[in-house]
């Protein structure tokens, strides 16, 4: 295999890698989304303690970091095909 197909094949097989925890994350933020913010927003309806307005606020962060990756992973994807064709 000469250098540009080992390369090439290193690339594609950390991009599958790369695509594959985006996917993992994906479903990780629809069951956050679906399932774990509805049932600790209904938990902690009403509740005036600072630590049940924590927890809320750090759910919907990890919602957000997980959008953040999924986007960042997407670019970083998108470039590393870019990388294969102008190879």
């Amino acid at each position: 295999m000469s250098s540009f197909e080992e390369i090439a094949a290193q690339v594609t097989n950390l991009r599958e890698q790369l695509l594959g925890i985006s996917r993992e994350v994906d479903q990780i933020g629809i069951q956050l989304e679906s399932e774990i913010l509805p049932l600790a927003t209904a938990t902690f309806a009403g509740a005036e303690s600072p630590a049940a307005l924590r927890a809320l606020s750090a759910l919907a962060a990890a919602y957000q970091s997980g959008l953040g990756f999924s986007s960042a992973v997407f670019v970083a994807a998108d470039d590393m095909r870019t990388y294969l064709v102008e190879m």
